[in-house]
Order: structure tokens, then C-alpha cells, then sequence
């Protein structure tokens, strides 16, 4: 059933015309706050609740919506670590990441879903590409439990809470 619901919510969101956020030159790159990821990640979980899955999926991939600001964008992994939303990088959609790692080793999505399992919330540290700037750079993702599903935000920059 979910695996419909990926297809549906790619197919839907390719119909807005959602693409992922231009490469720009680093000055125009608006670098956002651990502080703001953290609300971002929490009005994301509450919204699930309140709209549904594929109205929520939608609106996280739907740049200029409340969930996708300046470098910060709703994702959406299950335990399985398939990735069902992603507001910068949709063309990920359905993807199994469960082995990704950053260029220090680290698992960052098996550790995105143990903090949801185990701590239910919680920060992870790790390295990944800044959607404006195109570098590989520092970020922490807040990610929260939401049923089945780990919601995150992250901001870029920084590795410190």
C-alpha cells in the first residue's frame, strides 16, 4: 500500500512541477538554524497527523510551501529506510537508503531510524550536499517518530546543537 502511495505522491508532485532546489552561487544561499530545522521537523510531524500522508508528502515537496524554506526541506524515511518524501532531492523518492553513508563513514539513515525507535527524537550529525551551494557540508537533522515513519529536517553549516 505505501509503495503506491510513493508512486502516487512522485506522480502528483511531478505534476506540480517540484524540481530540487537550484544550485545557486553561495551567496545567495540562506544558511538556516539547528533551531528552525527542529520546528520545521516538528510542524511536519504534527501536520501527518492532521492532513494525512499524501496531502503531507505533497506540501513537503512543494517549494514555497511552509515546509521548504531558504536550505531547509522536509524528508521522510520508514524503518526500512525507503525514502517516501524529499523536498530537495525528489528524484530520490523510493529509494532505499538505508546504507547511505556520509565521506566520514558514518550511517547516517540507520542512525536517523534508531534515534526515532529508540529515543523517539533526537539529532544526528553527518555530511551530505548543500541543495544551493552543490558542496558536500557539515549538517544536523532533527528527526522525530511518526508512526512508522522518521520525519527530519536539517540544517547545513553547522554539527553543533
Amino acid at each position: 500500500m505505501f509503495r503506491n502511495l510513493i508512486l502516487v505522491t512522485a506522480l502528483l508532485v511531478v505534476g506540480l512541477g517540484a524540481t530540487p532546489i537550484p544550485v545557486a552561487a553561495a551567496d545567495k544561499c540562506e544558511f538556516a538554524t539547528p533551531g528552525e530545522a527542529k520546528e520545521m521537523a516538528e510542524r511536519a510531524a504534527d501536520y501527518i497527523g492532521t492532513a494525512g500522508l499524501k496531502e503531507a508528502f505533497i506540501a513537503f515537496m512543494t517549494p514555497g510551501s511552509e515546509f521548504y524554506d531558504r536550505d531547509l526541506y522536509v524528508f521522510v524515511l520508514n524503518f526500512e529506510g525507503v525514502l517516501y518524501a524529499s523536498g530537495a532531492f525528489p528524484q530520490a523518492i523510493g529509494a532505499v537508503a538505508i546504507d547511505a553513508r556520509d565521506r566520514e563513514g558514518r550511517h547516517y539513515v540507520q542512525d536517523m531510524i534508531t534515534m526515532a525507535q529508540t529515543e523517539g527524537e533526537g539529532w544526528v550529525e553527518y555530511e551530505l550536499i548543500h541543495p544551493c551551494t552543490g558542496e558536500v557540508t557539515p549538517k544536523i537533522s532533527f528527526v522525530k517518530r511518526v508512526g512508522d515513519f522518521v520525519v527530519g529536517v536539517g540544517a547545513f553549516g553547522t554539527i553543533a546543537t
